[in-house]
């Protein structure tokens, strides 16, 4: 049968479509030939060239199968590797964008017959983490890289420098603010509560209020005098009779009276300044409510501990061996507002939970999770903030703010009180941890 011509539409057919993916089934791996369909194939395997591939692949199958497996190995691997890193993915994922390259090496020219053989040999070696789950096989590269290890290992020891550094000066800061408030104590008011018996009354007394028309004279010898001046009008002014309303030309206008004044003796400021002493006024005393400065070395523990704070503050709090109570009710009443110990960690925001009621395991979110609030003296964890991953004992729980204070329970600031500590901040530890 003739071919068509260059420029046919039959023609440009054929080359669109050879230039896309075929069915896998019919692609010769020896003679690196795609055929259309299955006729094609079956002249494509009748063929002398394809004869002659088969003879030299008969002298040798090893090499050649070796081969294909492993250039198939590298290929896929490289593309983990670059594509998902060392993320959990469906090995459906990777494979599918292993095929978009036309030129790619066929598993049907492999050792391994399918592509859960293939999976199962990753987790055999060590390659990848496999887990097969009823969706499929989920694999994890291991990056063994040296230079990979190197560099991880570089910077657990720079965390664990940085953990000595803090440490150290946290310790550092200790011991300053305990020099300085031996050096210069302060007297600080001491509040305590009300205590009042049954049978006392309380009662309270106000000041008297002091007369207008008297001047206090300071003590002298021991005695005290007043000065007192009568106000009263002056004989010539009193003489005067009030004005009257006088009648205005424009009607309705009315002159209003004047008011009735009395005057003030007029020897009564010369015998106020003839006095020889004059009123003492007491200076304000200072209020010892005064909020009192904040010294260098508190200045600095606080700043160290808003620090801490910004640096161990995170958005995931879930951590192995707290108990945890599910909040997601499409899962049942079986599992609804019921408490759990989270054994194991499938990443940052997802924990196995194993029931504690009826020994359920469940892999689920954070977002589905809530803390657990124990009794007063109870062992928790703190999951967030400045101190997290440190144990601490539950000293109080204020139901008003939704905050509690707990005492730390190891490391070098053992026994110290943390007050104001959120409920999501917290959560119970198993006993069995």
């Amino acid at each position: 049968m003739p071919k068509h011509e260059f420029l046919s539409p039959k023609a440009i057919a054929n080359r669109i479509k050879t230039k896309g993916l075929q069915k896998l089934r019919w692609y010769c791996q020896v003679c690196q030939k795609q055929c259309r369909d299955q006729n094609g194939f079956k002249c494509h395997m009748t063929s002398e060239s394809h004869q002659r591939q088969l003879l030299l692949v008969a002298e040798n199958p090893g090499r050649y199968i070796g081969g294909y497996s492993e250039e198939f190995l590298r290929d896929f691997m490289d593309l983990l590797k670059r594509g998902h890193g060392t993320g959990r993915v469906h090995c459906n994922v990777v494979y599918n964008e292993y095929i978009q390259n036309k030129e790619h090496v066929h598993m049907n020219a492999t050792r391994w017959l399918s592509l859960t053989g293939f999976v199962k040999f990753l987790g055999r070696t060590g390659m990848c983490e496999v887990e097969p789950t009823p969706k499929g096989w989920f694999i994890k590269y291991i990056d063994r890289d040296p230079e990979t290890i190197k560099r991880q290992a570089a910077m657990e020891r720079k965390k664990q420098m940085d953990l000595d550094d803090e440490e150290r000066l946290q310790k550092f800061i200790e011991k300053q603010i305990e020099r300085a408030n031996e050096e210069y104590p302060t007297d600080e008011p001491m509040y305590t509560e009300l205590q009042k018996d049954d049978d006392v009354k309380i009662t309270f007394s106000l000041p008297k209020k002091k007369e207008c028309g008297s001047i206090q004279e300071p003590e002298a010898n021991g005695t005290k005098s007043e000065v007192k001046e009568e106000f009263e009008m002056d004989p010539e002014l009193s003489a005067i009779p009030p004005p009257s309303i006088v009648e205005c030309k424009q009607e309705g206008f009315v002159r209003p009276k004047a008011p009735n004044i009395k005057p003030m003796e007029k020897n009564v400021f010369n015998k106020i300044a003839s006095l020889d002493t004059k009123p003492v006024v007491k200076p304000k005393e200072k209020d010892d409510s005064r909020k009192r400065k904040i010294s260098a070395l508190e200045e600095i523990k606080m700043m160290e501990e808003m620090r801490k704070e910004k640096r161990n503050r995170r958005d995931n709090w879930v951590t192995k061996g707290i108990v945890v109570k599910v909040m997601n009710k499409k899962l049942g009443e079986k599992f609804y507002k019921k408490k759990g110990v989270v054994e194991d960690l499938e990443d940052k925001y997802t924990g196995i939970v194993r029931m504690l009621d009826n020994g359920a395991k469940l892999k689920i979110d954070q977002a589905h999770l809530e803390t657990v609030i124990p009794a007063i003296g109870r062992m928790v964890l703190i999951v967030n903030g400045a101190y997290r991953g440190t144990k601490a004992t539950l000293e109080l729980i204020n139901t008003d703010t939704f905050c509690v204070t707990v005492k730390l329970a190891e490391g070098l600031t053992m026994d110290r009180v943390l007050e104001g500590i959120a409920y999501e901040d917290i959560s119970k530890l198993h006993s069995n941890t």
